[in-house]
């Protein structure tokens, strides 16, 4: 369903390791937006969406081993950890929602430009 649509570039805000502080995305999309966009714009926003799951993945793998570390050691900072994993797959599963919509809507605009071309 686009109308839930999750792109990357809004406000999604996230704390990783270290302290840092990264705002990410979370912007709904309709599909009657996504009809109104250029396929340059569906194909940056498709890229961005991509770039971002790699960086949560990275960011995840990096929660993962702190855990690992922590684990017996630091029991609050492993809960901590914890919490910010299940953040940040929540944020994941959300992002690639949002990718298979994006590309769904690409192929879509693809295969109708195909059949109008005779």
């Amino acid at each position: 369903d686009l109308a839930s649509l999750t792109a990357s570039g809004g406000h999604h805000s996230n704390t990783t390791g270290g302290g840092h502080s990264h705002a990410h995305g979370s912007k709904r999309v309709s599909e009657h937006e996504l009809h109104k966009r250029s396929d340059r714009d569906i194909n940056l926003q498709v890229f961005k969406t991509h770039e971002e799951i790699r960086n949560v993945e990275r960011q995840m793998d990096k929660l993962r081993e702190s855990l690992a570390r922590n684990e017996n050691k630091d029991r609050n900072m492993a809960a901590q950890v914890r919490s910010r994993l299940s953040e940040q797959e929540a944020y994941l599963a959300s992002l690639k929602s949002s990718s298979t919509a994006l590309e769904k809507h690409q192929r879509k605009r693809t295969d109708n430009k195909k059949l109008t071309i005779f």
